[in-house]
C-alpha cells in the first residue's frame, strides 16, 4: 500500500509540472497576441513529465536516496550527475522513438545537440 500512495504522489507531482509548464505557456501566447499551439504544448509537457515519472518511480524503487546518506559530497555530486546523463538519455530516447511514431515535435537537428541541451538543464535542475 505505501508503494501505491507513493506512486500516486509521483504521478500528481508530475502531472502537476506538467499542468504548469502548460499554463505557463498559454500565458505567454496570450501575453504575446499568438496562438498557443495546444497540441504541441500538452504533447510535449505531458511526454516529458511522463518520462520523468517513470524515471523517478526508477530511483525510487532502486533506493538511491537511502544509499546515498551519509555519503561525502562529491560523491552524491557524482551519482547526481550520472544519472542525470542516464536521465536525459532517456529522455532523447523517448523524443526519438515518440516523435517518429506520432510525427509531433520530432527531434530537431542533431541528437547530440538534443542530448547535450537536456544534460545542461537535467543536471541543474
Amino acid at each position: 500500500m505505501n508503494g501505491l500512495r507513493t506512486g500516486a504522489i509521483v504521478v500528481a507531482i508530475w502531472t502537476a509540472d506538467a499542468l504548469t509548464y502548460i499554463l505557463q505557456q498559454l500565458l505567454y501566447y496570450a501575453a504575446s497576441d499568438q496562438e498557443a499551439p495546444l497540441r504541441d504544448l500538452y504533447y510535449s509537457s505531458f511526454k516529458t513529465a511522463g518520462t520523468w515519472c517513470v524515471i523517478t518511480l526508477a530511483l525510487i524503487g532502486l533506493r538511491v536516496v537511502p544509499r546515498l546518506r551519509n555519503r561525502p559530497l562529491p560523491v552524491v555530486l557524482v551519482v547526481h550527475l550520472a544519472l542525470a546523463l542516464v536521465g536525459s538519455g532517456v529522455e532523447v530516447g523517448s523524443d526519438l522513438l515518440l516523435g517518429r511514431m506520432t510525427g509531433i515535435l520530432p527531434i530537431v537537428g542533431s541528437i547530440a545537440a538534443s542530448f547535450f541541451r537536456q544534460s545542461t538543464f537535467n543536471s541543474i535542475t
